[in-house]
């Protein structure tokens, strides 16, 4: 029973039918109490499973906050979310 998960990626190169999936297993997971230390490229994916999120460029903490913070985050919006606070998904 570990404690601990970390994934790297687990949404690369699948179709938006399996990140999907992949999202609830995750969820699932953490569901179980096992905290899950999470590394994807697919922010909106990671924002919505996260409590607390860390953006990286170029190898050092750009921004860092609760997930919902980030999520609704101008600069998040606009840089890994495709358009601004407010804008449709």
């Amino acid at each position: 029973s570990p404690q601990l998960l970390l994934m790297d990626g687990p949404s690369i190169g699948l179709s938006p039918i399996m990140v999907n999936e992949v999202a609830k297993i995750i969820a699932d997971i953490n569901s179980r109490g096992i905290s899950i230390l999470l590394v994807e490229q697919n922010c909106r994916m990671a924002l919505r499973l996260a409590s607390r999120a860390y953006v990286l460029q170029l190898g050092s903490i750009a921004l860092a906050g609760s997930a919902c913070d980030l999520e609704n985050n101008e600069e998040v919006q606009k840089c890994y979310l495709g358009g601004g606070v407010g804008a449709d998904d």
